[in-house]
């Protein structure tokens, strides 16, 4: 089921949710983000929460692809793509009113 699109840099991401997503290696995983597909998978049965902790996790990955850092693995290590993650969404839950004042459509 497709959720959304999002744009991440100048590329639009499909964030779609799947029953049982795979990585390249066929390892079930809760989200997964395709930098040639411009996809972000989700596990169809997270929490409403884990969906939206996930979705930032995979939205960090996607910003550190897209800034130029694909290659750094320190950057890209899955430590600090949670300890990101986890902020950005605490960022985005604390501050969604007031941001989406900032940039509601005029």
């Amino acid at each position: 089921m497709n959720l959304m699109k999002l744009r991440i840099g100048h590329i639009d991401y499909e964030v779609i949710e799947q029953k049982k997503p795979k990585n390249d290696d066929g390892t079930v995983c809760v989200g997964i983000i395709d930098y040639f597909d411009h996809e972000i998978l989700l596990m169809k049965s997270l929490s409403a929460e884990h969906k939206r902790k996930t979705l930032a996790h995979e939205i960090t990955h996607g910003l550190l692809h897209e800034s130029g850092f694909e290659t750094d693995e320190g950057i890209h290590s899955e430590d600090t793509v949670n300890r990101i993650g986890l902020t950005l969404h605490g960022f985005l839950k604390d501050n969604i009113e007031a941001l989406y004042e900032l940039y509601k459509p005029l």
